[in-house]
């Protein structure tokens, strides 16, 4: 199964930016696009998108623990 994540970034800093990538790479996530946006001349952000696979397994796993925690 495939699982998304967006992240946005407020500004345009490429520290952040890398930071961000390589934090997300360490659990197994996979940038395929960004897009960046203005809302006035100052304010400037960046859309990351992520994706990676998840094992079966692990949807089983947390499908349980939201079920058990949803019925308390």
């Amino acid at each position: 199964m495939i699982e998304y994540r967006i992240r946005r970034i407020d500004g345009i800093a490429t520290d952040d930016i890398e930071r961000v990538c390589n934090d997300l790479a360490k659990e197994g996530w996979r940038l395929v696009s960004t897009a960046a946006g203005a809302t006035g001349a100052l304010e400037v952000f960046v859309y990351m998108f992520f994706e990676r696979e998840t094992p079966a397994e692990d949807i089983a796993r947390a499908a349980r623990q939201f079920a058990s925690t949803a019925t308390r």
